[in-house]
C-alpha cells in the first residue's frame, strides 16, 4: 500500500508544480521510502498545502534526516492512517450497510478524520446512529450532501462479446 501512495505523491506533485511559482524541490524516491520507514505506524498521509508545501501527517515523533525535513513540512495528527483505515473499514462501513441515508464516506487526510455526508433531512438520523453505535465520534466529520448522484447502469453494445 505504502507503494501505492508513493507512486499517487508523485502523481499529485507532478501535476502541481505549475500551481507553485517556486517549485520547491520534493523529496527524492529514496527519501521517500526512508520517510515511510521510519514513520512505520504513524504515519497519516501526505498531502499539498495550498502554498505548494509537501505535507507530512504524523500521529507521534519521527526522527528525519535534515535534508529531508528541509522539503515537507510535519503536521502532528491525531490518528494514522492505519488507525483511521480500520475504523473506516470495521466501523463505517458496517454502518453505512445498515443506514441507506448515508451517502459518502471518505477518509481526508488534511482534516485527519472520516468524512460521512448524508442529506440534510437525513443528516441528524446519521449522526444519532453513530452515537447510539458508541464510537469515537472524534474521528468523523458529519457533513450535508451538497450534490446529487445518480447511479447508471452501463449497457453493453456487443463489442465485448466473445
Amino acid at each position: 500500500m505504502m507503494k501505492i501512495l508513493v507512486t499517487c505523491g508523485f502523481s499529485l506533485l507532478a501535476a502541481h508544480t505549475a500551481a507553485n511559482a517556486q517549485a520547491p524541490i520534493y523529496p527524492t524516491q529514496s527519501q521517500c521510502a526512508a520517510i515511510f520507514q521510519a514513520a512505520g505506524d504513524s504515519y497519516a498521509g501526505m498531502w499539498l498545502a495550498e502554498d505548494g508545501q509537501l505535507v507530512l501527517g504524523l500521529a507521534s515523533d519521527i526522527d528525519l534526516d535534515d535534508a529531508i525535513l528541509k522539503k515537507l513540512r510535519i503536521a502532528r495528527v491525531k490518528y494514522s492512517e492505519m488507525a483511521l483505515q480500520k475504523f473506516h473499514n470495521e466501523v463505517v462501513k458496517g454502518l453505512l450497510r445498515s443506514h441507506r441515508n448515508i451517502s459518502s464516506m471518505h477518509i481526508d487526510y488534511k482534516i485527519n478524520r472520516i468524512v460521512v455526508t448524508a442529506p440534510r433531512n437525513q443528516l441528524h438520523e446519521v449522526v444519532d446512529l453513530f452515537k447510539a453505535s458508541s464510537v469515537d465520534l472524534a474521528m468523523v466529520d458529519f457533513r450535508v450532501q451538497t450534490s446529487t448522484v445518480t447511479l447508471t447502469s452501463i449497457l453493453d453494445d456487443g463489442s465485448c462479446k466473445r
